[in-house]
């Protein structure tokens, strides 16, 4: 099965809700790394945030959580001349499975006492090598943005041994749609990680996703509207037409065992889609950054979320899903300029 085809299978075992859990105690800490600095401490708001419109109730459901604080594990500096490096870890909001969040955080160096800067969250793509994404953090924390490069769920440190890398599993749909509901959370615990950080603004808190992690990105943004400016990168929405559309998706149905019916469809998508929740994101705080030849996620996919969104800023760049790279600076330097305000 192909990894679009996978992605698909999970979106289909997505169509009941995740219960809320008990008020927890805050997270316990797990013993610190050798040689890791003082622990901080975070706080994760109770979701859903803000009015919630009737019609959204049950859908946003799937993402509650209590308020919760919880500690943060800095690991020692790496310092460069523009930035400075920190692994850092902290449990994420669902302790059942990947229960810890790992990833890099990137500090712009030379800030003067007392500065606060913008920050983002950065989603990495579906394959395992996440370098690319790192390095977007890094050309964003040379440039005056905090970044926090994050491993979605089953993925580098977060891997469950014998696993195939990656939260979206073909033997196990539900865990999987369990998966993508936690990377969403993930993420915007990431956002308060970067909070809790002390040259942070933390008003100025906003996201940037690749690929898989632009759909995981489009989400939590939709679920939490504290998240401020996004930017989306070869991403889309819209998983029903993905279904009809998708040369790779043709006959999934079929394929799927009978696990839904077509006339289902929609609504079992429902809680994973971000065109669910596209109504919550402020036109204005959202950049699309787009392939017109993308053949992992077809254009309308990427319209019918643009149009969810109140038709942001969108780019289309002449070229396929992976040929995305060769506009590299235009994605890096279109993606700074969003997050700055300019």
């Amino acid at each position: 099965m192909t990894r679009t085809a996978a992605l698909l299978l999970t979106l289909l075992a997505g169509a009941g809700a995740a219960r809320a859990q008990p008020a927890p105690a805050p997270d316990a800490a797990p013993p610190p790394p050798a040689g890791a600095a003082a622990t901080r401490w975070g706080v994760h708001p109770a979701l859903p945030v803000g009015p919630v419109d009737p019609a959204l109730r049950a859908a946003l459901a799937t993402y509650r959580v209590t308020e919760t604080r919880f500690p943060i594990h800095l690991g020692p500096a790496r310092r460069s001349r523009e930035f400075v490096a920190h692994d850092a870890r902290f449990p994420s909001p669902v302790p059942e499975r990947w229960g810890e969040v790992h990833g890099v955080y990137y500090a712009p160096a030379r800030l003067t006492p007392g500065q606060r800067v913008p920050a983002a969250v950065v989603v990495h793509h579906l394959g395992g090598n996440v370098e690319a994404e790192r390095y977007l953090a890094q050309h964003l924390a040379q440039n005056g943005v905090a970044a926090f490069a994050i491993l979605l769920p089953n993925y580098g440190e977060r891997r469950e041994p014998g696993t195939r890398q990656g939260f979206l599993q073909e033997k196990d749909p539900i865990g999987s749609f369990t998966g993508f509901r936690q990377a969403a959370l993930d993420v915007i615990r990431a956002s308060d990680f970067l909070r809790a950080m002390p040259e942070v603004d933390p008003e100025r808190v906003g996201a940037v996703g690749v690929s898989l992690g632009a759909i995981v990105t489009a989400l939590a943004r939709g679920v939490d509207p504290r998240l401020g400016k996004t930017v989306l990168v070869i991403g889309g929405a819209d998983f029903g037409r993905l279904m009809r559309d998708s040369p790779e998706a043709k006959g999934l149905l079929d394929r799927a065992g009978g696990l839904v019916r077509g006339e289902d469809l929609a609504e079992v998508l429902r809680p994973v889609d971000p065109v669910t929740f596209a109504s919550r994101i402020p036109t204005n705080d959202v950049l699309m950054l787009n392939a017109r030849r993308d053949e992992i996620i077809p254009e309308g996919c990427t319209v019918s979320l643009w149009e969810a969104l109140g038709r942001p800023r969108i780019r289309w760049f002449n070229c396929g899903h992976y040929g995305i790279v060769l506009h590299l600076a235009a994605v890096l330097n279109e993606t700074l300029d969003h997050l700055r305000g300019h």
